[in-house]
């Protein structure tokens, strides 16, 4: 537990525009914190580790002090801008640095 007065949450209303155009709610979940310090800690642990895939470096981010699903959301936002996901054997995804 936080002390009293100290720390915030933040959630954001995951939404969708269904296929007549109206305004879908998906649900309620915690706001995307994509700092450039977790964006840059995320590249440095891709070039550390080539060949990983977003299950080990959500642990080695939470290692880091991001949260393991703070990183899932940074690593599926930074797809195709900050990197790139290389489909390998066995249906295994990997990430590299762009």
């Amino acid at each position: 537990m936080a002390p009293e007065g100290e720390g915030s949450f933040a959630f954001e209303v995951q939404t969708m525009i269904d296929d007549d155009g109206s305004s879908r709610i998906l649900g309620i979940g915690p706001a995307l914190v994509s700092t450039k310090e977790n964006v840059d800690m995320l590249r440095k642990l891709i070039e550390e580790n080539p060949n990983s895939g977003k299950d080990t470096l959500s642990r080695l981010a939470a290692k880091e002090g991001i949260s393991r699903d703070a990183a899932i959301n940074i690593l599926n936002a930074g797809e195709g801008k900050d990197w790139t996901v290389q489909k390998g054997k066995h249906n295994k995804h990997s990430y590299l640095l762009l």
